[in-house]
């Protein structure tokens, strides 16, 4: 299994014996969060950050898995990788828990991030008599994560150390998706948009139209009128309008505000 021990993930295994002896297994995984979000904040080593739309393939770091053959560690090094461990090593990769000091840096495991980007690896796939998901691309591509090296001093600072990815959901009652994200500073940036876009879409309603903590939340504004906070469920209407085609313009003008402060942490 790929991903670290969740009461929110569940592994099957499907295993086909083979006319000339072994067998084939392939595991499923299913999860009840987002995949993208339980791959980017579950997985246990860089080796296994993958994942497919349904127009194209990514690897997040390419560089490490297919050009070094280096699996850097995503979780704290215990008996659950032990397995793991000797199943990549055996398929030639060699482990590691972070770049050691003096060693060349590894740019794809440093800071912000979205699985677009230039250090990703995509591959557009062939589409032909695929049934069209109706969730767009930009979904996947805009996924915002933060990689850092974490020490754990809990040894007098000779504790596990490993690359931790974070990771969070995003949702907005003018948002048809969830989006993914790790910086504050894209949170709320693209937040400040959702709290007057939903204002707007909740005013052009006719009254009787609009939820019930609506006047509530003119006078104490909900941040980002974020769907899964409200009390009571909300259907929008017909007329409601979604602004998810605008998110990969807004993340571009992000990233060049964020561009003009460069010494400010993302």
């Amino acid at each position: 299994m790929n991903v670290a021990p969740n009461p929110n993930v569940q592994v099957h295994s499907l295993v086909k014996e083979k006319r000339e002896g072994g067998n084939t297994k392939i595991q499923i995984i299913t999860t009840k969060s987002d995949p993208l979000l339980c791959i980017l904040a579950g997985f246990y080593s860089t080796v296994v950050v993958h994942f497919f739309s349904w127009q194209k393939a990514y690897s997040i770091f390419p560089y490490t898995t297919f050009i070094d053959r280096r699996c850097y560690m995503l979780k704290e090094i215990d008996q659950f990788h032990a397995p793991r461990l000797a199943k990549y090593s055996r398929r030639g990769w060699q482990f590691q828990d972070v770049a050691w000091d003096g060693e060349p840096r590894v740019p794809a495991l440093e800071g912000t991030r979205h699985a677009g980007d230039h250090h990703s690896w995509i591959i557009p796939l062939n589409t032909e008599g695929v049934h069209r998901s109706g969730k767009p691309d930009h979904v996947f591509a805009f996924a915002n994560f933060h990689v850092e090296k974490y020490d754990n001093d809990q040894w007098g600072g000779r504790g596990p150390t490993y690359y931790k990815i974070t990771a969070l959901g995003f949702r907005a009652l003018v948002l048809r998706y969830r989006y993914i994200y790790a910086s504050e500073s894209w949170k709320e940036f693209l937040g400040t948009r959702m709290d007057s876009l939903t204002t707007m879409e909740l005013l052009k309603l006719d009254p009787t139209e609009r939820p019930s903590w609506f006047t509530d939340a003119i006078r104490f504004p909900v941040a980002h009128y974020c769907a899964p906070y409200m009390a009571e469920p909300w259907l929008a209407p017909r007329s409601w309008k979604f602004y998810d085609e605008e998110v990969p313009k807004w993340y571009r003008q992000w990233q060049a505000f964020e561009a003009l402060r460069p010494n400010d942490p993302l």
